[in-house]
């Protein structure tokens, strides 16, 4: 078995655990839009790759194909990645937090916090090049106590480089660095 099956194979636990997770009230209860009842846990794209983006939590979109950031704003990044020659398939997709809020609201510390047992297996398994957070959310849960103006910094306690960007046309610069 290759590393990279190794890898998705314990992947595929942590997912497992997470569709199933009731740490907070987030994941208790289905997400509701519309009189349409969807499963409130997005886990990741299951591509463990080199490269990770982390963004805030899952939107409708992403509930209704169980994998982020395939809203508008991840349509925007699959635009920005292809110019530099990239596809969605070359990163590691998952969030902050893995479960629906209502009307996209800010998660909290508690819900950051309980899925960051999940990230934290994440990062350890897939031992990524370089880290991007989509957000203060992900940035925050990334680099705790570290300003959110700082574009990039080596995360000592994941031992990673992570970089934050606010705008997605940014994001192919930040990895075209650590290409090699």
């Amino acid at each position: 078995m290759s590393s990279y099956d190794r890898k998705l194979a314990m992947l595929e636990h942590v997912r497992l655990a997470c569709s199933v997770c009731t740490m907070c009230e987030l994941g208790l209860k289905d997400a509701t839009r519309n009189g349409v009842d969807r499963n409130p846990h997005v886990f990741s794209n299951m591509r463990p790759h080199r490269f990770m983006i982390i963004g805030q939590n899952p939107g409708w979109d992403e509930l209704a194909v169980n994998e982020p950031f395939v809203g508008a704003a991840g349509k925007n990044f699959d635009i920005e990645i292809e110019k530099h020659g990239l596809s969605r398939n070359d990163f590691y997709i998952c969030n902050a937090v893995r479960c629906f809020t209502t009307d996209n609201q800010r998660p909290n510390s508690k819900h950051i916090e309980r899925c960051d047992v999940f990230l934290r297996i994440e990062i350890n398994l897939i031992k990524p090049k370089l880290l991007v957070a989509l957000g203060s959310v992900a940035f925050e849960q990334l680099c705790p106590g570290v300003n959110f103006s700082v574009v990039e910094d080596y995360c000592e306690e994941r031992k990673v480089w992570c970089s934050c960007v606010s705008n997605i046309s940014s994001i192919a610069c930040e990895f075209s660095r650590f290409v090699s």
